[in-house]
């Protein structure tokens, strides 16, 4: 496994207020903006959505069971993206110590957190790990995963 990590959320970072009103799931573009981090960095992604919901374990791998989860499989494989793993099927107000034991558990030594939610992602812990998306912003290009905040999680990883 890699040692560089994105904990991905999917509500509000690869899809806004906005991707909603198109009657949208995932936003192509922001996508796209994921699709630069992992080309740049080698990192791998995890998610933490509770879109994992939407998965099931299999030998060959994670399957996506439903219309929501299918769509951001075909997204993802247009940039040759893919998710590695899931966090556990626990709470979501469980998702900061989820993300603590992955990492201890896995040795991760660098990793993001890409979340609209902060949940405990605030603490000395997750400080410089944490990058905080908008659901909902006055503009689209403020809202979800930025250009911005695509290049802070380069710097960060590189």
């Amino acid at each position: 496994m890699s040692k560089k990590i994105i904990f991905l959320d999917i509500d509000g970072v690869l899809n806004t207020a906005f991707t909603r009103k198109r009657n949208e799931h995932i936003d192509d573009f922001r996508v796209k903006l994921l699709s630069d981090i992992v080309q740049q960095t080698n990192a791998k992604i995890v998610l933490t959505s509770t879109w994992r919901f939407g998965f099931k374990r299999t030998f060959f791998g994670l399957k996506p069971i439903n219309n929501s989860t299918k769509a951001l499989v075909e997204h993802f494989s247009k940039y040759h993206l893919k998710i590695y793993d899931i966090l556990p099927d626990s709470p979501n107000e469980q998702r900061t110590y989820d993300v603590l034991v992955y990492i201890r558990t896995h040795n991760i030594q660098k990793f993001v957190v890409i979340d609209d939610e902060e949940f405990n992602f605030q603490s000395p812990q997750f400080k410089e790990h944490f990058f905080k998306t908008e659901f909902n912003t006055s503009n689209e290009q403020s809202s979800g995963l930025t250009q911005k905040i695509t290049e802070r999680i380069i710097k960060y990883f590189n």
